[in-house]
């Protein structure tokens, strides 16, 4: 058995007739074949930087950023600092590993927003791998339904993963995730947050999965708080919280 290892930093021609390395470049030979690596049918991906980011914490990322989530392909952050001023819309299907960055923020409106009434949003993956924020923002997250009453699957945002985030701001970020109108199946693991809210719901959030989350709140707001302002129509349902450190002044 023959195994290839390749790296990011060194792209090689191997040849399986002579054990040898001949070139560099992204090919395997072997007897009757040639193959190009670049050519497989491997899912397509992309990164900020390929738009324009500069990743320094100094330049303004947001339109690069935007971009790249709108390429239609995975996104991979690297560990680094990127300075955003504005909301970032998440399309329909976006799986995105944030690589440990560093969002540079100065503004009071959520960072990312899922909506539906925006993007189909449905089948999302946030993999922070330890993301955090410096600055001040809304919601770290805003997922908001098409409408108050959900009388449709079609009507909610759902089928989202978010993890591994360390949210380390206190005051100046509003909270971690808001749910408002109809939302469905979120999965919500593994992440530390330090706050002025946790997760929040203003609607039909049902199926709702927090595992292994330690919510820290700064100051007078909600770890969890389920609410329905709406009408008795919009109620929460369906929550599973299990091997969560809850910690803050209310909850409800």
């Amino acid at each position: 058995m023959i195994h290839y290892i390749l790296t990011e930093h060194l792209p090689l021609t191997y040849n399986a007739i002579s054990s040898e390395v001949e070139t560099k470049s992204w090919q395997i030979k072997f007897p009757d074949k040639t193959i190009d690596l670049h050519n497989l049918e491997t899912p397509a991906f992309t990164t900020p930087e390929e738009y324009g980011a500069k990743g320094d914490g100094i330049t303004d990322d947001t339109v690069a950023i935007q971009a790249a989530f709108n390429s239609g392909k995975n996104v991979f952050f690297k560990r680094t600092s990127y300075k955003v001023t504005e909301s970032l819309i998440v399309p329909n299907g976006l799986k995105t590993n944030l690589g440990g960055a560093v969002f540079i923020t100065d503004m009071i409106t959520p960072l990312f927003v899922i909506d539906r009434n925006k993007n189909y949003a449905n089948g999302i993956v946030f993999d922070g791998n330890g993301c955090d924020i410096t600055g001040t923002c809304g919601y770290v997250f805003s997922i908001t339904g098409v409408n108050n009453f959900a009388v449709s699957p079609s009507n909610y945002a759902k089928h989202i993963i978010i993890k591994n985030f360390d949210i380390n701001t206190g005051q100046s970020v509003e909270g971690f995730v808001k749910m408002n109108t109809a939302v469905r199946n979120v999965y919500i693991s593994n992440c530390y947050t330090w706050c002025k809210n946790g997760i929040v719901s203003d609607g039909k959030a049902v199926e709702i999965y927090i595992d292994n989350c330690n919510l820290f709140i700064s100051g007078n707001g909600n770890p969890i708080k389920m609410s329905s302002s709406l009408g008795s129509d919009l109620y929460n349902e369906g929550w599973m919280i299990s091997n969560c450190t809850i910690d803050g002044t209310s909850a409800s």
